[in-house]
Order: structure tokens, then sequence, then C-alpha cells
């Protein structure tokens, strides 16, 4: 949900890595980015066509990551 400060900080990660995308694929400058956020204990994260990027929560929580 919008707010989320998880989400927020894979957002904000993204936003650093989706320039780096062109370099392999030049079509993924079209491409309408999206962040989504799972509230779900799965250690698990997966992107899909188009730009569609997908964390589970606990991807997150278990392993403690941090934006860094």
């Amino acid at each position: 949900k919008p707010g989320n400060p998880q989400l927020a900080g894979m957002q904000a990660i993204a936003q650093r890595l989706i320039p780096q995308a062109m370099a392999w694929n030049p079509r993924a400058k079209d491409w309408k980015w999206e962040v989504n956020l799972i509230g779900s204990k799965q250690v698990n994260a997966f992107c899909m066509p188009g730009g569609k990027i997908v964390f589970y929560t606990g991807l997150i929580d278990q392993l403690k990551l941090t934006d860094d």
C-alpha cells in the first residue's frame, strides 16, 4: 500500500537500478516500471516482462536487508 516504508525503500533502490537496464535491453526505456511488495514470510523476489518487479516482505525481514 502507498506510504509503506519497505515499499518506498524498494522503489528507491529500483530507481537507482532501472537506468542500468538500458545497457542490457534498450527497450527497457519504454517500459512502465512498477515495484510491488507482497506481505508474506516467503524469501523471494521476481521480475516479469515489461519492468514489473515483485518483492516479498520475508526477503527483507528475514534477511534483515537494508537499502545498501
